[in-house]
């Protein structure tokens, strides 16, 4: 809850009145001993100082970058950049490092509630030339946060969290606590998804050191952290930290509930994960566009024996999946902070050198210029060649890949054949052979026809796209096909994904296949995961040539 600052409030009450340009710079330089700590009592009284008097450029320079804090730190979204730009204007040439900060700062603030992140980033870049020069930690803190936010936006998890630490280091030093410990929450949970477990470990023993400060949902961002750890590194302890979440949490709506079902499904509490679905619904509902809601309520159906049920929330899971939106990574935001930063050094260059180098230039020769136009043509000569080359090896690698797919294909359609003649086969499973069966018939047809890049591509296209539901389908028919392999698989520990990863080894991937498949360069924390309890040595043996081995040895 905001503090008011009864007294600033009231003399700008009676300034209402009578205004005057002086009176009204002094009430500026009084909002801007306050503004941090009186946010909405700043911005009531900025409310009352007539435009008109506000004397000079300067004054109306620090109105405008106060009366932006303002709205900023009162939760007001501003995206039209008219008023922060009357101070942009004057700070680029006037005031102290801390006014430049701010001002760069709040600009790309505006633009971020706007969605405009390219400008964002570019104004916070301007600001960061200032943090060093600066005493305000906490709004240098502020900015790096702000970045953090963009790289999160482009799933650039590296760059975010080397913001986020920047952020909590500057925040430590204001002695914010609150800012800091938020800093380090979202540290643990970047490190989690980026599966840097001793990180996200680190940063948690971090909040330990500060557990009564913190917030009631923060404190359930740590549970729900501490859960997904020890799913990963230490079952035994998931009981009693659910428990203890359960019992430490009182408002239930701060409560992750999808990270405790998730947990109840890994130990067999399927009544609890669904008791923890239907919390879930009563705090979001929105729960029906919720891909891990749907996912979870299909697999702990699926457990109960609730097999309609099931089917029917995996077929909604696949609709909403199929409406997902991942395009930015093709978007106009795309963008480099080196870029940008290369850019506005070109442009704060000296008069001096400007001068100097145009001096230069004006003394070049016709017989230079000559000379570097035919060097740019042989220049582009050599990258034509060397495009070409890189498009026949691209060309003979996928005919190469396609020819190993089409063997692949052969072998596993002779398999699924045979399954297929199994009369008591489950409903549910014949129809993922013959889904299968049918996109390599496609497939093997393409290739006899020679049409392989185009119709065969066209076939695998649709079903590959939904990466969740081919490596479910290929676990599915590795349990079938190879329940033995399986079963190994499970008593050594590993989580279904991991063994849908292990069934893509074993159909002729390998690990960095499988990771420009799934778009995760943090698969292969996933892989050394798997081979530690597999108790396989690190770069003692490939981990696809021991899968297939060992399949082979089982089968």
């Amino acid at each position: 809850m905001k503090k008011t600052h009864i007294p600033s409030l009231l003399a700008a009450c009676l300034l209402v009145w009578s205004c005057s340009g002086p009176v009204a710079e002094s009430t500026l330089r009084d909002v801007r001993s306050y503004i941090d700590e009186y946010p909405d009592s700043a911005l009531a009284v900025l409310d009352t100082i007539p435009e008109g008097n506000l004397r000079g450029k300067k004054a109306e320079a620090e109105f405008a970058l106060l009366y932006s804090m303002a709205l900023d730190k009162n939760y007001i979204d501003m995206t039209d950049d008219s008023l922060i730009n009357v101070a942009v204007r004057w700070y680029r040439r006037h005031g102290s490092a801390d006014d430049r900060l701010k001002a760069w700062y709040y600009q790309g603030r505006v633009y971020q509630n706007a969605g405009d992140n390219e400008r964002a980033m570019e104004s916070f870049t301007r600001a960061e030339r200032y943090v060093k020069r600066s005493g305000d930690c906490t709004t240098s803190g502020m900015l790096y946060s702000a970045k953090s936010r963009v790289y999160d936006y482009l799933f650039d998890i590296e760059k975010s969290s080397a913001n986020l630490r920047r952020a909590s280091e500057y925040y430590q030093l204001a002695k914010d606590t609150a800012r800091y410990t938020g800093s380090i929450l979202k540290l643990a949970g970047s490190s989690i998804v980026a599966e840097k477990m001793a990180e996200a470990s680190a940063y948690l023993d971090t909040l330990g050191k500060y557990w009564d400060a913190l917030s009631e949902s923060k404190k359930s961002s740590c549970y729900s952290y501490m859960l997904e750890l020890a799913l990963i590194e230490n079952r035994d302890t998931l009981a009693p930290i659910a428990d203890s979440y359960i019992s430490d949490i009182q408002d239930s709506s701060a409560i992750n509930w999808i990270t405790l079902a998730h947990v109840y499904l890994e130990t067999g509490e399927y009544d609890k994960g669904l008791d923890a679905l239907d919390a879930y619904r009563k705090t979001d509902t929105a729960y029906l566009a919720d891909n891990a809601y749907l996912w979870l309520f299909s697999e702990l159906s699926a457990e109960k024996g609730q097999y309609e049920t099931a089917y029917q929330a995996l077929h909604r899971y696949v609709s909403v999946t199929d409406e997902t939106d991942v395009d930015i990574f093709e978007s106009d935001a795309k963008f480099t902070e080196d870029r940008m930063l290369a850019r506005y050094k070109l442009q704060n260059r000296n008069l001096w050198i400007t001068i100097m180098l145009l001096g230069i230039i004006s003394l070049i020769s016709s017989g230079l210029l000559l000379y570097a136009k035919l060097q740019e043509k042989i220049r582009q000569k050599q990258q034509e060649k060397e495009r070409l080359e890189r498009e026949k090896h691209e060309i003979e690698t996928e005919m190469e890949s396609y020819r190993k797919l089409y063997e692949q294909a052969q072998e596993e359609k002779k398999n699924l054949l045979r399954i297929r003649q199994d009369q008591k086969l489950d409903k549910k499973i014949r129809e993922s052979i013959e889904e299968r069966l049918d996109v390599l018939n496609r497939f093997i047809t393409a290739a006899i026809s020679k049409n392989l890049i185009s119709s065969a591509t066209d076939a695998l296209d649709d079903y590959l796209r939904d990466k969740e539901r081919f490596i479910y389908s290929t676990r599915l028919s590795f349990i079938i096909m190879h329940p033995k392999f399986i079963s190994y698989l499970k008593k050594s520990g590993l989580t279904e994904n991991e063994i849908g990863y292990c069934c893509l080894y074993c159909i002729g991937m390998n690990g960095n296949e499988i990771a420009a498949y799934l778009k995760r360069k943090s698969f292969y924390n996933t892989s050394s995961t798997i081979r530690k309890k597999l108790g396989l040595e690190e770069y003692k043996t490939n981990l696809d040539i021991f899968l297939r081995g060992k399949m082979t040895e089982l089968d």
